[in-house]
């Protein structure tokens, strides 16, 4: 890594410098959660992806690296401008960069285009969980999609589906995923500003479903 930093420095390689981001990034991915969130344990990767992106600012790799980074430091509105930028370059072809983008601009209240990025995210996703083995972790970001789009219930007929595929463990998984489901659908309905009566009903009848479904979920109880 300091050869690959330093042959970008004397000898301004571009390979050097993209072998020295994308290694970085992988130490960067294995911290934990807290640990990815101290400034600390990413400047030196932050700086060396800016300055890739100084100089290739329309990179779609390195723009979705770099917002991944401020993604899991929760640095939500770095993260959109940078992944915003990604998407309107690539769209489609970057739904990784559409998928945290949305995630961003739900957090920044700006719900009409976070809802617009989780679309072309969830398309993608879509495709891939039709023609690829199954995977837990794409079907919970699938429905992470359509909670943002607020299409609860295609998450709902998403998982079981799924479910048809999966092994004995996995489809125990999938409850809890259905509960997460659930919880967030019965969350939005209660917090909804033009909430109406019947609304509300459908909230409890939603942590009901779940209940019965993932009784021990934290979220619903």
């Amino acid at each position: 890594l300091a050869l690959a930093e330093k042959g970008y420095v004397e000898f301004q390689s571009f390979e050097c410098l993209d072998w020295a981001c994308r290694n970085r990034f992988g130490t960067f991915l294995r911290l934990s959660d807290a640990d990815a969130m101290l400034v600390q344990n990413s400047e030196r990767l932050e700086q060396l992806l800016q300055e890739y992106l100084r100089q290739q600012p329309n990179n779609p790799d390195m723009g979705t690296i770099l917002g991944t980074v401020y993604v899991r430091r929760k640095q939500h509105e770095n993260a959109s401008k940078v992944l915003s930028k990604v998407v309107s370059v690539a769209g489609s072809r970057m739904p990784e960069a559409a998928y945290y983008n949305a995630i961003c601009l739900q957090q920044l209240g700006n719900t009409p285009e976070a809802k617009t990025s989780a679309d072309i995210a969830a398309e993608v996703f879509a495709s891939r969980i039709a023609t690829q083995p199954f995977s837990l972790r794409l079907l919970a970001d699938l429905c992470r999609c359509y909670l943002i789009s607020e299409e609860e219930a295609r998450a709902i007929r998403e998982i079981d589906e799924q479910s048809l595929r999966c092994t004995v463990v996995e489809r125990e998984q999938l409850k809890f995923l259905t509960g997460d489901v659930l919880a967030a659908w019965s969350r939005r309905l209660r917090n909804s500003a033009d909430r109406r009566p019947e609304d509300f009903l459908r909230s409890l009848e939603l942590l009901s479903q779940g209940l019965a479904v993932a009784p021990m979920h934290p979220r619903l109880l």
